[in-house]
C-alpha cells in the first residue's frame, strides 16, 4: 500500500497549483498517516477530493478498516527550542 500512495496519489498532489508538501508516516500495526500541505484552502480541498478517489479506487483490493479526515483548517505552530546548556 505504502508504494501506490508514494507513487499514485502523492504524484496527483504534487501537480497541482499551490502544493508545497507531501507527506506519509507509518502509525504502526499497518496504519499510514498523510499530512499534506497547500498555499491555499482551495487547492487542500481539491485534494481531499482526490485523496477520497483514490482510497475508493486504487486501495479498493485491501481491507481498509477505517478512513479519517481532518482538513480544511490551518494548523498553527509556534516554534520552540529545546535548552541543552
Amino acid at each position: 500500500m505504502w508504494r501506490l500512495v508514494d507513487t499514485g496519489l502523492a504524484e496527483r498532489i504534487a501537480d497541482l497549483d499551490g502544493f508545497v508538501a507531501y507527506l506519509v508516516f507509518s502509525g504502526g500495526a499497518g496504519e499510514l498517516v498523510s499530512v499534506s500541505v497547500f498555499r491555499d484552502e482551495a487547492t487542500a480541498t481539491v485534494s481531499d477530493e482526490l485523496a477520497l478517489q483514490f482510497v475508493r479506487g486504487e486501495l479498493a483490493d485491501f481491507d481498509i478498516k477505517r478512513t479519517d479526515m481532518i482538513g480544511g483548517g490551518s494548523i498553527m505552530v509556534s516554534p520552540c527550542h529545546r535548552d541543552t546548556a
